[in-house]
């Protein structure tokens, strides 16, 4: 079916993981950035908060973020500040 006689790469044009991969759906690529971007947020999160003991205050400071900034993105999470408090 190839108007060449060997047959490579470029020839073929087929999805790199296969046809039914969620990699070749359309939108794939911003799914997986809202996933990776929600996952280093929550960790960074959960990480700051633990450093200074749930004191919003500095880590607000440390984060570089408003206070509401930070509190937003906390209760986006599920997140309290009590929970890091020792």
């Amino acid at each position: 079916m190839s108007i060449h006689p060997i047959i490579d790469v470029e020839t073929v044009n087929l999805p790199l993981n296969g046809p039914n991969s969620k990699e070749s759906e359309p939108g794939y690529f911003n799914v997986a950035k809202k996933k990776a971007i929600a996952s280093f947020e929550r960790t960074y999160l959960m990480q700051l908060l633990a450093e200074y003991k749930g004191d919003m205050v500095a880590a607000a400071r440390r984060a570089g973020k408003s206070r509401t900034g930070l509190w937003n993105l906390v209760r986006k999470y599920g997140l309290s500040p009590r929970q890091f408090r020792h």
